[in-house]
């Protein structure tokens, strides 16, 4: 008779098991599409159980939510390394454009797809997290522009929305 090996699986904390199973549904949504993304597709492609897959999230929406977030989380994180960066602000405008469009090159299959969900784009988007984050960037630049190119404070803010608006069409 002839014995099968068995090969040890290997423990994974629960960030980096959480970890995997996004990664695994962002390969899905960008395979296949947000709308045949499930908890049991999902699962498979991660090599878990039904009810370790259940223990992070509750349905396919809320996985999807996560995924959304993680993705703006990771923008954030990237946008804000390169403005620290600049000098001046010429600089920073021209790294955070470049680091948008890198993202986007990167990820924007995934982020497009998702935010083309309203569901999911709008449970993300609208968190406290985000707005707080959104707010605080414009108040940066805003306050930058006044002081650089002596503009008052409602062009200033006009200017920024343009700016952005910009760097997001081109992403």
């Amino acid at each position: 008779m002839h014995k099968e090996k068995v090969t040890p699986r290997t423990r994974m904390n629960p960030q980096e098991r959480k970890d995997s199973i996004l990664m695994h549904a962002a390969a899905l949504v960008i395979n296949e599409g947000v709308t045949e993304v499930t908890i049991d597709k999902v699962r498979q492609a991660a090599g878990v159980s039904r009810s370790l897959i259940y223990n992070y999230f509750k349905d396919s929406n809320e996985l999807l939510i996560c995924l959304f977030a993680q993705e703006c989380r990771k923008y954030r994180e990237e946008q804000t390394k390169s403005a620290a960066k600049a000098r001046n602000f010429e600089e920073m405008i021209r790294f955070t454009i470049r680091t948008r469009l890198r993202f986007y090159l990167e990820h924007g299959e995934l982020i497009i797809r998702l935010t083309n969900e309203p569901a999911i784009a709008d449970a993300v988007l609208s968190t406290d997290e985000e707005i707080a984050w959104r707010e605080q960037r414009d108040a940066n630049y805003t306050k930058r522009f006044v002081r650089r190119y002596k503009m008052p404070e409602e062009v200033a803010k006009t200017t920024i929305e343009l700016l952005i608006g910009m760097a997001e069409a081109a992403g």
